[in-house]
C-alpha cells in the first residue's frame, strides 16, 4: 500500500478521533489506528507529535 493509499484509508478513522467527545474515546480510537497501520510508523509519529498534547488529548 502506498503512502497516498494509507492516508486515504486512515482518513475516516482520523476523523472519528477528532469527533470523539472524551479522552477515553480518543485514546481507544488512536490505539486502534496504531494497531491497524503499524507499518505507517513515520506518519503515526508525525500525527502523535503534532495532533496530541502532553496528556494524550487531541488538540483541536
Amino acid at each position: 500500500m502506498t503512502t497516498v493509499q494509507q492516508k486515504k484509508s486512515m482518513r475516516p478513522l482520523l476523523n472519528e478521533v477528532r469527533k470523539a467527545r472524551t479522552l477515553e474515546q480518543q485514546q481507544t480510537l488512536w490505539t486502534r489506528i496504531k494497531e491497524l497501520y503499524s507499518a505507517a510508523s513515520l506518519m503515526i509519529d508525525y500525527l502523535q507529535k503534532n495532533w496530541f498534547d502532553k496528556e494524550g488529548r487531541l488538540e483541536k
